[in-house]
Order: structure tokens, then C-alpha cells, then sequence
């Protein structure tokens, strides 16, 4: 019996409150904190210092949580202080001062990253393999709706009041996972850590890895071109609304993942997303178009959302300690964030047509790999759904005629 299988549901409800606490506060830290450094109007070799000091402390100190030898509580546990510091910094340090910017971000960055891969591992740990894509997307809607409300009450309140909010959020997920913290030894703590060489050379990931990171650097990398395009007031809407439906399309593609396995949906938010970039590729300034990408980037959001960032790194890496699998799986998201900063003065300039045609080709290239990748949700646990269905149904039928 796995792990999982034997923690009670309080265990359960201490995983979704880092989930849904960190992922929350994650994506509107880096909102605010990016554009509160591009609006100071620094030098832009500064501003450019700034902000790679960020990203790189992100990536630095999430490689570091994930090959610490730790215990994994007291580091999610200090991980959350320390982001809930780090976010009152922004009220305390005056951001302007190149120097106290260095420091702000630097500390931003390690107190994202640092614990980042070990939450995601516990959150893995704590559910059945067979239930983690619905609870996943579960636990992504509920970010999503967290987020679109914070999105609009953070519009219209004064920056000390944001910043509050955002250590609200973090300091509430500290308390939510020591009230409901399984209060004995993990036993995740006694896998075995694989090597990095060991985790790049099995097939399975790399297969998985490669759409990955071709998603990531297009999406980012697209961005500029994208918002050259669309009207400024729908490209503001349309940051909402592609929330707010990743919200909705994270727990039904969950479902349908624990379902029909985790491959075939991934299949499908490449193909979705590369439609999107067609319509775009063919009329670039159409409305049609502007709002089908929307509606498309969404979706396809939700559903990698889902298997990506939640659950498939967990899968991969079956009974052995996830942290590792989770740190390579998230470093092209964190990377490509990297890189399109850097890239995006140069993307600007790119017709969008070409821009959007070439996407368009890449995404649907890169379902390629997936159609040779294993899938890593066990057959085992898919036959004995069907089976479960089919029983259920055979008794629906007797009664029906007896």
C-alpha cells in the first residue's frame, strides 16, 4: 500500500493549503514585484540586474531545497516564514535604491524557490496515484479563483495594502499547514534521492521534458509579440479571463488524466494551444482570432497547469523521493521566465505572422516525443478503474431488470 494510502485526510487538507497558499502568492509576488521594478524608470542595466537577480535566486534556491538533505517539514515550514517576511520587505526597504532592490530581490527569489519543489512533492505524496489529477486541478482552480480575486481587489487598494495582502496569503498557508500537519515521522523522508545524471537519463522524463520545455520558451517568448498585437484593453481582460478558465479546465482535465491517463490530455493542450496559434498566424489582428487564442491559451493552461506543474514529475518519479524530479521538471518554467526577459526588446521587432505560424509548428512538433513516451499513470491502476466502471455499471443493469 503506498504512502499515501495511509494518511489520514487532515494530511490531505495540510498539502492543499501549501498548494493553494504558495501558487497563489507566487503568481502575484512576481506581478507586483516586476512591474514595480520596471515603473521606478531605472537605468535598464540595473533594472535588467534586478530582476536576474530574482529569477536566478528562484532557480538557485529551488535547486538547493531539492538537494538539501532536510527534513522536508521543517523546511516547508520555514520555507513559509520566510516568504511571509520577505514580502513585508517591499513595505520596510525602499525598492528604488539599487541596493536595497538587490536585497529585495535576492530574498524574493530564494523564498520562492526554496521550497518550491519539496511542497509539490508533499502535495504528490499525500494522494492516491489514481485521484492526484483531479485533485490537482482541483487545487489549480482553487489558485486560479484565489488569484482573479486578489487580481482585482489589488487594482483598486494602495501598495502597503497589496503587499499586506500578499504576506496575508503567505502567513495564512504557514498556519493552515501546522493546524493540519500529519504529526509523525514522513516516511518520504526515507526514500531514496536519485542523482540528477540518473533522473535526465530515464526515457520517461525526457520525453515528457522536451514538450515541456519547448511549451515554456514559446509561450514566454511569444509574450511580447502577443501584446503588440492586442487592443490594450483586452489584452488587460484577457489576463483575467485566461485565469479565470484555466480555473475551470485544470479540474476537468485532472479528471479526465486520472481517467484516461496522463498522455493523452497533454496531447490534447498541445494541440489546443497550437490551434490558438494558427487562428493568431492567419489574422494576427482579428477579433475572432484575439479571442479564440484567448479562450484556447486558457484551456490549455488548465491542463497543463494540472499535469505539469501538479502531479506528472510526481508520477515519473513512482516510489523514490520526488524533489529532484520536481526541481527538473519545473526548471524550464523558471528558466523560460529568465529568457524572455532577456529576448523580449529583440521579439517585439519579429512579424507577427511568422512569430505565430512558427509557434503554431513548434507545438504541434513537440508532440512528437509524446507519441513514443510510456504513460506514467500505471496501467495497474487504469484497468482497475475500468473494471470498478464496468462493475458498477453491470449492477445498474441488474437492478434495472430485477
Amino acid at each position: 500500500m503506498s504512502t499515501a494510502e495511509n494518511r489520514p485526510p487532515k494530511f490531505h487538507l495540510s498539502a492543499f493549503a501549501i498548494i493553494i497558499s504558495t501558487f497563489t502568492w507566487f503568481s502575484l509576488i512576481s506581478v507586483v514585484f516586476t512591474d514595480t521594478i520596471n515603473g521606478l524608470g531605472l537605468p535598464p542595466f540595473e533594472t535588467f540586474t534586478i530582476l536576474s537577480l530574482y529569477y536566478i535566486g528562484t532557480i538557485a534556491s529551488a535547486f538547493l531545497g531539492a538537494t538539501a538533505k532536510s527534513s522536508r517539514g521543517a523546511l516547508l515550514k520555514f520555507w513559509m516564514l520566510l516568504g511571509t517576511v520577505s514580502s513585508l520587505l517591499l513595505l520596510f526597504i525602499d525598492v528604488a535604491m539599487p541596493l536595497s532592490a538587490f536585497l529585495v530581490a535576492v530574498s524574493l527569489g530564494f523564498s520562492i524557490g526554496l521550497g518550491l519543489p519539496s511542497s509539490l512533492a508533499y502535495f504528490t505524496d499525500s494522494i492516491r496515484v489514481e485521484n492526484r489529477g483531479l485533485l490537482g486541478g482541483v487545487a489549480y482552480g482553487l489558485v486560479s479563483a484565489a488569484v482573479v480575486t486578489l487580481a482585482l481587489l489589488i487594482g483598486v487598494v494602495d501598495f502597503a495594502t497589496v503587499v499586506f495582502l500578499l504576506a496575508l496569503v503567505r502567513g495564512l498557508g504557514l498556519v493552515l499547514f501546522l493546524l493540519f500537519e500529519k504529526k509523525t515521522e514522513e516516511a518520504a523522508e526515507v526514500l531514496k534521492a536519485p542523482s540528477y545524471t540518473s533522473i535526465l537519463g530515464g526515457k520517461t522524463l525526457a520525453l515528457y521534458f522536451v514538450p515541456w520545455l519547448m511549451f515554456c520558451l514559446i509561450n514566454w517568448m511569444e509574450m511580447p509579440v502577443v501584446e503588440g498585437q492586442f487592443p490594450y484593453e483586452l489584452l488587460v481582460l484577457s489576463g483575467v479571463v485566461e485565469v479565470a478558465i484555466a480555473g475551470v479546465s485544470a479540474p476537468i482535465s485532472g479528471y479526465f488524466s486520472d481517467k484516461i491517463g496522463r498522455k493523452r490530455v497533454i496531447v490534447t493542450g498541445f494541440v489546443v494551444l497550437g490551434v490558438g496559434y494558427a487562428a493568431l498566424g492567419l489574422f494576427p489582428q482579428g477579433i475572432i482570432a484575439q479571442y479564440s487564442y484567448i479562450v484556447l491559451d486558457g484551456v490549455a493552461w488548465g491542463i497543463f497547469a494540472s499535469v505539469f506543474f501538479m502531479i506528472l514529475w510526481g508520477d515519473v518519479a513512482e516510489d523514490a523521493q520526488k524533489e529532484r524530479f520536481y526541481f527538473v521538471g519545473g526548471f524550464p518554467y523558471l528558466l523560460a521566465q529568465f529568457l524572455a526577459m532577456l529576448s523580449q526588446p529583440y521579439f517585439r521587432f519579429i512579424q507577427p505572422n511568422a512569430a505565430f505560424s512558427l509557434a503554431s509548428f513548434f507545438l504541434f512538433f513537440a508532440v512528437l516525443p509524446l507519441l513514443y513516451a510510456p504513460e506514467p499513470l500505471p496501467e495497474r491502476r487504469l484497468k482497475e478503474r475500468e473494471m470498478k466502471e464496468y462493475i458498477e455499471r453491470a449492477k445498474k443493469a441488474k437492478e434495472k431488470y430485477t
